[in-house]
C-alpha cells in the first residue's frame, strides 16, 4: 500500500516499538494500518457494500495475528531480523 506512510514502514515501526515495550505506540502504528486500507476500500467501493465489511474483516484477523507476534517481540525485547521480515 502506497502512500505516506508507507505501511512496510508502519510495520517495521511497530516492531521497533514492540520490543521498547512501548504497547500504545505499537498500537498507533497498527491502527493507521487499518484506517490506510479503510480508506482504501471507501474509495473503491463508493458505499457501504458487504464484500467492503468482509475485506475488513480479514484485514483485523491479520492485524490481530500480527499483534500476537508484536507481544512475543515485547516480551523478549527483541527485535530478529526474521521477525521484521515475516510481518512484510
Amino acid at each position: 500500500m502506497g502512500g505516506k506512510p508507507k505501511v512496510t514502514d508502519l510495520l517495521l515501526e511497530a516492531v521497533r516499538h514492540a520490543s521498547m515495550r512501548e504497547h500504545d505506540k505499537v498500537d498507533e502504528q497498527l491502527d493507521i494500518v487499518l484506517s490506510k486500507h479503510s480508506e482504501c476500500l471507501k474509495i473503491l467501493f463508493h458505499k457501504e457494500h458487504a464484500e467492503q465489511e468482509r475485506l475488513i474483516k480479514i484485514i483485523k484477523g491479520g492485524l490481530n495475528d500480527i499483534r500476537d507476534i508484536l507481544k512475543t517481540v515485547s516480551l523478549m525485547k527483541w527485535q530478529a531480523e526474521r521477525i521484521s521480515g515475516e510481518l512484510i
